[in-house]
């Protein structure tokens, strides 16, 4: 699902949504963040720090399960939060910008992993 890229050139690859192994990620500073599902592939590079979350939910006509409803990658530049959401009842990306401590739900969301301070980000959807 995801790989990262970290500051001294090792690796780490991701899970799948239901078990992302992203508390296993090792501390120390991302430079990339390569984020691939539903045939998209997000490149986030530079930023100050990154996470994701997964929104669950029940789908009217499918009760009996809980699935993944959206996908929400984040990354922090200078106090604010880049959100690229995928919204996959509605088959959309959402791309938007919250403050720092509103990024999930208004709250502030756990989980964040430190990349670079002070580098020129970049996002590409390919």
């Amino acid at each position: 699902m995801y790989k990262i890229i970290f500051e001294d050139k090792t690796e780490f690859m991701g899970g799948d949504p239901e078990n992302s192994q992203w508390n296993d990620i090792p501390n120390k500073p991302i430079t990339e963040l390569q984020y691939s599902f539903g045939g998209k592939t997000i490149y986030l590079k530079n930023y100050e720090a990154y996470n994701h979350q997964l929104k669950l939910g029940f789908l009217p006509f499918n009760n009996q399960k809980t699935i993944i409803l959206s996908i929400i990658i984040m990354v922090l530049e200078k106090g604010n939060v880049g959100r690229i959401i995928f919204d996959f009842p509605n088959k959309r990306i959402i791309k938007d910008i919250v403050p720092f401590g509103k990024e999930y739900n208004n709250r502030p969301a756990s989980g964040w992993k430190a990349g670079l301070i002070n580098k020129n980000p970049t996002c590409q959807i390919i």
